[in-house]
């Protein structure tokens, strides 16, 4: 019969979305299951008020006949002292016992195979005058999963943020499909309409998931439900393993969350089990004497170290890698390579496990940084084209923090955040979770002491709103304006400024430079192209040659002041350099080379506005390449200085660009300091050690980023600022340090020294030191 409520209820949902509301990340839009007819689904015929999420009673006939066989089992046994009463003698019993008065049980035998198909299937229940669909990992976590809780239930409780993740672990864990267009990026093709096409590839193409996360959000606990239920269900593998940071914390997670949870679930949900508790492993099998008795012959365990190569050589249904981002001493992306194939075989042609990589990063470690890596090359829209799976095999989840959080949950499960709703007032809420987080944050960031500064940094890791709250680093503590930066950073996405070209030359080498905009294989990106009357404009003038130590000609810019180019050559680094450097990502010892051009102040243009809105004065040129040679690289520097008429500020401590301008006959594009005691012009251009002038280039970058931030074009720039955690890294973010040297360069006063000693008798070599 028809309840006088359905003309109340609302419409299912369609489609769950997830990373969405986020400048960094695009939403993933996942499609529901067709809702079943109304009547059909737990709640019809309420009132919406009164609908709400509730466990599915077990029906007390199934719960005495598990304490008969608990009874009966112990009374067999106990004639016989030799005898032990077992999880497995207990379960034949049972079974036994239901068999025998299977005409009696009907009801119960029913139930349970409706609880094995809502497990596989899913569930609909009716919440607040809307049908909501609960993926089977989930439809389990919250009937049979028990866990410490404050409020003593220690049973999860219903939250919509949840449904939101579980649904995205299934849906990782059975896609078989991938985008039908590709890029040669591997980024995928929109269609005319907005959309995207889908392929099924007839295989899997996902590992898991990795999600960074805030802190106390039960994830682990989600994930060690979803492992126990595939693995109580799974037939002849190696069973669930955890792996976290340390073997405490792997063991913790084992012995203190998912032995007690399993030995609380009803028995007709427990394969038959040989023990259901040991040290350190579960095991689903049966003795060897038990003759005819079916078993999984699988278990469930946790690795006594955080070594990549722990479950090297086996076969693994679920891992999960607990606490990545804290992991030290072990490199995140070393493991996962490894454990890529302990859940597939055939190069990941052939996946059967899932993995689950939840992390908080409240500091920035080595393992910080490999997570982050992991969790970028993890985009739902970046594909291989020829698996479809993404750079890792992993998809990346990301909920905001005020979603979920703690006394901000109604009666129904719903976040209160952004808006609270006429309902959520009347059950009392009179702020959102957005405004008690952010309140601290604007706290905090308005005392804007150091310790203050720390502070907030850390309550936006913790519980980040925003997907780059999660990797908040010493980037900070240095001193630049991250919020600047993130807020520009969205605005570029927004509406990109740059091109990218290529610079050759017209006729012979060292002479005109002409430019092409080349999106595929262009070094050079650009935000201002040079004028015509200032590129390619140029002069002999006699200089002194350091190198022949004589006076000799050489090429000037014609129009030395306008712009200024920053050299930072790549290097062999030690072998500190090269384990710095794997932990953002690069393997190698050799660094890339970056160069930069910074747009010189102009007084003519902006004169009389305040630093920060002037047009002139910003980068408008970067390149960052790992050129074959250095002959390679330092062609590239001198055809981007002629091609803009730019002067050039190089690191002289690496000698091979300065020589190679000298040795070239082009010595007079070469830009000189200044001594700051003796207001002499050094006796060689640019800086002589980069390592020891990082203290003035970092003074440089954050005045820049403070003032210029909102004017800036690029964001290669503008993310090496970002992510940085430290100035003894700055070797490793090549880009950065050559922004910092022309900013360097730009200041010197050596172009006004030009302008005199033309116009005077005196000679430039009167003003060197």
């Amino acid at each position: 019969m028809k309840s006088k409520y359905e003309k109340d209820y609302k419409e299912a949902d369609k489609y769950v979305v997830v990373n969405n509301d986020d400048p960094d990340l695009r939403p993933i839009v996942l499609s529901l299951p067709e809702t079943p007819p109304l009547h059909l689904i737990d709640g019809y015929g309420l009132p919406p008020e009164e609908q709400r999420f509730k466990r599915i009673d077990i029906p007390k006939r199934l719960i005495d006949l598990e304490a008969e066989a608990v009874s009966r089992t112990k009374n067999d046994l106990s004639t016989n002292k030799n005898n032990v009463v077992t999880i497995l003698k207990i379960q034949k019993t049972f079974w036994e016992l239901l068999y025998s008065r299977h005409k009696e049980y009907k009801k119960e035998i029913q139930f349970i195979r409706k609880i094995w198909w809502l497990r596989l299937n899913g569930y609909f229940f009716f919440n607040n005058g809307k049908p909501i669909y609960l993926s089977g990992w989930h439809f389990f976590y919250l009937n049979f999963w028990t866990m410490d809780t404050t409020n003593g239930e220690n049973r999860p409780e219903f939250r919509d943020r949840d449904r939101k993740e579980f649904i995205f672990f299934l849906y990782a864990n059975t896609s078989t499909e991938t985008f039908e267009r590709i890029d040669k990026d591997g980024y995928a093709i929109r269609e005319k309409d907005g959309t995207y096409k889908m392929k099924d590839v007839g295989r899997r193409t996902c590992y898991g998931t990795i999600q960074p996360k805030n802190r106390r959000s039960g994830n682990t606990n989600k994930a060690l439900s979803s492992g126990i239920e595939i693995l109580t269900r799974t037939i002849g593998t190696d069973g669930l393993g955890i792996q976290s940071y340390s073997e405490d914390n792997a063991k913790s997670h084992f012995k203190d969350k998912l032995m007690p949870a399993y030995d609380r679930l009803p028995i007709w949900l427990k394969p038959n089990t040989v023990s259901g508790r040991t040290s350190d492993v579960l095991k689903l099998d049966v003795g060897k004497n038990d003759y005819g008795t079916n078993a999984l012959g699988t278990y469930a365990d946790y690795a006594t170290t955080a070594s990549s190569k722990y479950y090297d050589g086996k076969k693994k249904i679920f891992l999960l890698t607990d606490e990545s981002g804290k992991t030290d001493n072990v490199s995140v992306s070393d493991r996962h390579d490894v454990n890529k194939h302990v859940v597939a075989q055939g190069n990941g042609s052939l996946i059967f496990g899932t993995m689950f990589y939840p992390s908080t990063v409240q500091e920035i470690t080595d393992g910080a940084f490999h997570y982050r890596k992991m969790a970028n090359n993890s985009n739902f829209y970046i594909r291989v084209k020829s698996s479809g799976q993404t750079e890792t095999g992993l998809l990346t989840l990301f909920i905001s923090g005020d979603e979920g959080l703690d006394e901000y949950i109604d009666s129904y499960g719903n976040s209160v955040k952004g808006e609270i709703t006429e309902y959520q007032k009347k059950e009392g809420f009179k702020q959102t979770s957005t405004d008690y987080l952010q309140g601290e944050r604007d706290f905090l960031l308005n005392k804007g002491d150091p310790e203050s500064m720390r502070s907030y940094r850390n309550v936006k890791k913790l519980f980040p709103l925003k997907y780059a709250d999660c990797w908040l680093g010493e980037a900070g503590d240095i001193g630049f304006d991250l919020e600047k930066i993130d807020t520009r950073l969205a605005e570029l996405r927004r509406e990109d400024g740059t091109i990218r070209i290529s610079l050759d030359w017209v006729n012979e080498y060292g002479g005109e430079v002409k430019h092409k905009i080349d999106d595929e294989n262009g070094r050079y990106i650009v935000s201002k192209l040079p004028p015509e009357s200032i590129s390619n404009k140029k002069m002999l003038v006699r200089m002194f040659n350091p190198i022949e130590q004589k006076m000799v000609d050489v090429w000037r810019p014609m129009y030395p002041g306008t712009f200024t180019l920053g050299a930072d050559p790549f290097r062999f680094g030690s072998k500190q350099d090269a384990k710095t450097g794997v932990t953002i990502g690069k393997s190698s010892r050799l660094s890339d080379g970056g160069i930069s051009i910074v747009w010189n102040y102009d007084e003519s243009m902006d004169g009389i506005k305040t630093k920060d809105q002037w047009d002139s004065y910003r980068v408008v040129m970067t390149y960052r390449y790992r050129a074959s040679n250095t002959d390679e690289y330092n062609e590239d520097v001198l055809k981007a200085a002629i091609f803009y008429g730019s002067m050039i500020f190089p690191e002289t401590n690496v000698p091979s660009t300065y020589e190679y301008i000298v040795r070239h006959g082009f010595g007079g594009y070469l830009l000189y300091d200044v001594d700051k005691y003796t207001g002499m012009f050094k006796t060689k251009p640019g800086v002589d050690s980069l390592e020891r002038s990082k203290q003035d280039l970092f003074g440089l970058l954050r005045d820049y980023i403070d003032y210029r931030c909102h004017k800036e074009e690029h964001a290669d720039f503008l993310m090496e600022c970002k992510n940085i955690k430290g100035m003894e890294e700055m070797r490793h973010y090549d880009l950065l340090a050559s922004v910092g040297m022309a900013l360097m360069g730009s200041r010197s006063s050596y172009i006004d020294t030009l302008k005199r000693t033309e116009e005077s008798d005196y000679d430039l070599d009167d003003f060197l030191i």
